[in-house]
């Protein structure tokens, strides 16, 4: 399934072929899924991969976006911790844009608040459909003992900001993501007036 989802992203997407040969980052893409999912991680980290098979990890966060692109292999969450209670949430795309804080605050808490693209955090899972795959296809370890648990914290996340600097050079924008940040941009905006 991986290679027939990855084919297709790559004939939408001619400029993957270029900078990300297919034939290359193929294998590895499904190390990595494979590898990810027998650790038990529950979202992709784009540094995990390029310290993995030694990229550059601007190129390896335009690979991440252009994976998460609609319908794609992977789904952008989005990592946003309230300023009056500190909970923090992951939330879709959806959620986000109409992010309200109940849990415990003072006051209602909600993305007017915070320098959105600064402090927003994007992160990655695998597609609902290809993580069943994926796990399907896991082969039991070959040690009896219980296998180690990785570390499941965010710190090597990604702010929008981030992205949307790199998301800049040349032909690999992925206009997607640019125009769910001009919805969420209007969307506080209208909230700020």
């Amino acid at each position: 399934m991986l290679y027939k989802e990855l084919k297709n992203i790559y004939k939408e997407k001619r400029f993957l072929d270029f900078e990300f040969p297919f034939e290359e980052f193929y294998p590895q893409l499904k190390q990595f899924l494979i590898s990810e999912v027998r650790e038990g991680a529950i979202y992709l980290n784009p540094y995990r991969f390029s310290l993995a098979f030694g990229y550059n990890l601007p190129a390896i966060l335009r690979f991440f976006l252009a994976l998460s692109d609609r319908n794609g292999i992977l789904n952008q969450l989005y990592k946003v911790e309230c300023t009056n209670c500190g909970k923090l949430y992951i939330l879709e795309w959806e959620e986000l844009r109409n992010f309200i804080c109940y849990a415990g605050c003072e006051e209602i808490d909600d993305l007017s608040n915070i320098n959105y693209m600064d402090d927003i955090k994007l992160i990655f899972e695998i597609n609902e459909t290809l993580l069943e795959d994926v796990k399907d296809h896991l082969k039991e370890p070959a040690s009896s003992r219980p296998m180690k648990k990785i570390d499941k914290s965010l710190e090597e996340d990604y702010t929008i900001q981030e992205y949307m600097n790199i998301n800049q050079i040349g032909e690999t924008s992925n206009f997607y993501f640019a125009e769910k940040l001009n919805q969420l941009t209007n969307s506080m905006r209208s909230r700020l007036k």
